[in-house]
């Protein structure tokens, strides 16, 4: 499914009951979902077998393969099944109902493998028990474990989790974190609410958008049409309103993902009710990225409401530079103000350094450090050192004044860039994600380098302007493409004059 590419499509197998059978598979053959064109498998019912041979969940290209079982039986006999197997895949199964029988369940060497475990049965050869702790594996139910050595034999149960009760009038999603972070427009195809298991009816339901930007056609009211061919999209990333007109009982919720661009997709959101569309109170916050399908057009699974709301994230706290002309930054010396006091770095909390007493001042990175943005102000700034500099989200380096930042730079949260100045980097960028440089002007000087570094993009949103110069002689290497400007009065250049730029993706786009 998905062998061939064809644009903004899904290569789909839909198996509602009866048997299907996959026999004499060749050497080095497997059952495919998701290789140069995105590819879904739904198991709802039957039985589908494949003789001793693997389940490649996306092979290849970046691209999404995605397995849905809600219920039915699917054997591998020998074979495994390999999330995400190779390249820049992304394969993700979920599972709420049914049995599946394997070898393992092993991840490739691609970009995001996942695995969903909300309900049914998965039994594996061997004692695989320790299964339920890979960092991708995500037991969305309560699960049990069970290693029958006589058969030698791992049986795992998932028991989908009941959630707690909400009575509110109205109800407010808000997409808090986009799978792009660096994104202003988020997207659905569709969203339901849910009672015991079943949809809750949306027949009276109005939906609003308050504040948001969408083009025809792409209105809030198709999140409830119930066709995933349609969606909403909001350039501006505001909050969806729903209306039923009475106070409605709900324990769940679920949407699914757009048709494209699966940088617009909520992986963090809140979701709130309330009596009168004026006072609203948290009934789910999902605070850390979650599990989304990267598929288009998926539904995520049954989402139920917690029992207790996660309190919201922490943020950044700002600590001003107060350093002398030359010192040290780390977690022991009291080199930053805060509330009018000396004080020390810490990587341990949400931090923003700023740098607003104009130079010149040499900042001597002594010791690793974390921060979440970098703010200089004031000119005269050179950040030194051979210490490793990570960018936690949402990795901003913004300001008004010129900057020199000489240090290993590293984080998966990517690296945007704001506000006016040159900012010029001298040493290795290897953070991963989307780089984006949104106004101003960077240099990569003699010294820099990147590695892997995803997509880039230049002057996005609307009326930026930016700038990219490549001065050294490194290798600068970006696994995604490079994006230039989105039109709407944006500009934005490249200028290279050494150095050998590497694009992984499929070259330069103008985004429109």
């Amino acid at each position: 499914m998905g062998r061939e590419v064809v644009d903004s499509t899904n290569s789909s197998l839909i198996v509602n009951g009866g048997s299907l059978s996959v026999t004499n598979t060749p050497a080095g053959g497997a059952f495919i979902v998701g290789a140069a064109n995105d590819g879904v498998f739904r198991l709802n019912g039957g039985t589908v077998s494949v003789q001793d041979a693997p389940l490649w969940v996306s092979d290849g290209g970046n691209r999404a393969g995605t397995v849905v079982q809600t219920g039915g039986s699917f054997s591998l006999g020998t074979g495994d099944v390999i999330l995400s197997r190779a390249g820049a895949s992304n394969g993700h199964y979920q599972m709420s109902g049914g049995t599946l029988s394997a070898n393992s369940i092993i991840p490739g060497t691609g970009n995001t493998p996942v695995f969903l475990f909300q309900g049914g049965e998965i039994r594996l050869t061997g004692d695989q028990r320790a299964l339920v702790d890979e960092p991708w594996f995500h037991p969305t139910g309560v699960v049990t474990s069970n290693y029958d050595g006589s058969t030698d034999t791992t049986t795992l149960k998932a028991v989908p989790q009941a959630g707690k009760t909400a009575t509110w009038q109205y109800y407010r999603f808000t997409a808090n974190r986009l799978r792009d972070g660096f994104a202003t427009a988020v997207q659905l195809s569709e969203f339901e609410f849910l009672k015991d298991g079943a949809s809750v009816s949306r027949t009276n339901v109005t939906v609003t958008n308050p504040g948001g930007e969408s083009p025809g056609g792409e209105v809030p009211e198709n999140l409830l049409d119930g066709l995933d061919t349609t969606k909403w999209l909001d350039a501006l990333n505001q909050p969806v309103v729903f209306d039923f007109g009475a106070p409605t009982a709900i324990d769940g919720y679920r949407f699914t993902t757009g048709n494209d661009a699966s940088g617009r997709d909520p992986l963090r959101w809140t979701l709130e009710g309330s009596a009168d569309g004026v006072s609203w109170t948290a009934i789910d916050r999902v605070t850390s990225d979650a599990p989304v399908p990267q598929g288009r057009r998926i539904s995520l699974l049954d989402q139920p409401l917690p029992q207790t709301v996660p309190a919201p994230p922490e943020p950044a706290a700002s600590l001003v530079w107060s350093g002398a002309q030359s010192a040290d930054w780390n977690t022991a010396q009291l080199n930053w103000t805060a509330d009018g006091g000396p004080v020390a770095w810490s990587n341990t909390k949400p931090l923003e350094a700023v740098f607003s007493t104009p130079g010149p001042k040499a900042v001597r990175l002594s010791a690793p450090a974390t921060a979440n943005s970098l703010n200089f102000t004031a000119p005269g700034y050179t950040v030194t050192g051979t210490e490793t500099l990570t960018l936690a989200e949402p990795a901003l380096i913004t300001g008004t004044a010129d900057a020199s930042i000489a240090v290993p730079i590293t984080g998966t949260a990517g690296l945007r860039r704001e506000g006016t100045g040159n900012t010029v980097f001298t040493g290795p960028l290897s953070h991963t994600g989307l780089t984006a440089l949104t106004s101003g002007t960077v240099t990569l000087a003699e010294g820099s380098s990147s590695t892997g570094n995803g997509n880039l993009v230049l002057a996005d949103p609307a009326n930026s302007r930016a700038v990219l110069n490549i001065d050294g002689s490194g290798e600068y290497n970006f696994s995604g493409s490079v994006r230039v400007g989105r039109g709407d009065l944006s500009a934005a250049a490249i200028v290279q004059t050494e150095g050998t730029v590497t694009v992984g993706g499929s070259g330069v786009e103008y985004l429109q």
